[in-house]
């Protein structure tokens, strides 16, 4: 099994703990406060794992570069930017629909990875990334109540394009991060992923400090306070970030942005088996689906 396999399906699983975590602490203070202390607790943590690293490694910090610097702090602005635009989308009455069509970020990573590092997807790998999206948008839909033709029919109304817009900030954002570590000429793939990391995380973390003062004042010093949570939801936010670095640096980044989609496979089977939830059969359909696709893209990508 090629190693960015397991890489993405960790990554997907700890992110889904973090998620949980952010989830507790938004209800204490807010989403923004919530996803700071991603960034606040976790930016001495990557700065920590960084020297860790190089120190049992022998290897030295990639020197960096113009380029490297560009793509790795755009990147997370960008990212930042589609975050920012999601907790918009939350608020429209419509919201479903929109939030299923950020969906579409695997497939139009394809294009930015085209664009950008002039890679390509195979015809087998593409048709797995479009089975799995559709199995996304039966998953999704099925929840809601809503037909795959009600998604077609809201295509130009405003959450729909909000979650397209969304979906294409967090391609960007993908393609970014592997186009950064790449960029780096020194070190294994590890140390790029990590370095990267780094390198994002602070730009990351800079912006919402500025952003947050300026805008919510007093809300920085609650999330310190709230650093017990906090302490995890920074680490479980490193780790996932490291796990999804690592896995961009070694493959294309369609690819892992389709195996990521295992998370929501997870979900619906626990939701099912453990929860004993009602699972009505356009969402059976759908992780059906959506399995099929992801095992495309681990055979032929």
């Amino acid at each position: 099994m090629e190693l960015w396999i397991p890489l993405t399906i960790a990554a997907a699983g700890v992110q889904a703990a973090r998620t949980s975590l952010q989830k507790h602490l938004a209800a204490e203070l807010s989403v923004f406060g919530a996803t700071f202390a991603r960034f606040l607790f976790g930016f001495p943590m990557i700065l920590a794992g960084l020297a860790v690293l190089v120190t049992v490694t022998g290897q030295s910090v990639p020197e960096s570069n113009c380029v490297f610097i560009a793509y790795a702090w755009v990147g997370g602005l960008v990212q930042l930017l589609g975050n920012a635009l999601l907790l918009h989308l939350l608020t429209l009455s419509t919201f479903t629909v929109g939030t299923t069509y950020t969906k579409t970020e695997v497939i139009q990573t394809v294009g930015v990875g085209y664009v950008v590092l002039d890679e390509q997807v195979g015809p087998a790998g593409f048709l797995g990334i479009l089975v799995a999206f559709f199995g996304v948008l039966l998953m999704a839909t099925g929840r809601a109540g809503l037909s795959v033709a009600s998604l077609a029919a809201a295509l130009r109304h405003k959450p729909a394009l909000y979650g397209i817009c969304v979906g294409a900030l967090y391609a960007v954002a993908a393609v970014f991060y592997r186009a950064a570590a790449l960029s780096l000429d020194e070190g294994d793939f590890v140390l790029r992923a990590i370095t990267t990391l780094a390198w994002v995380t602070t730009a990351q973390m800079l912006a919402m400090a500025v952003v947050l003062r300026l805008r919510q004042p007093g809300l920085v010093t609650k999330v310190f306070r709230a650093w017990p949570i906090g302490l995890w939801i920074g680490f479980t936010g490193i780790v996932a970030s490291a796990c999804w670095y690592c896995a961009f640096t070694l493959q294309n980044a369609a690819y892992v942005m389709a195996l990521g989609q295992v998370e929501l496979v997870f979900i619906y089977i626990a939701s099912r088996f453990v929860f004993h939830e009602r699972m009505v059969a356009q969402e059976a359909f759908g992780v059906a689906a959506t399995a099929l696709g992801i095992l495309a893209v681990v055979l032929y990508g």
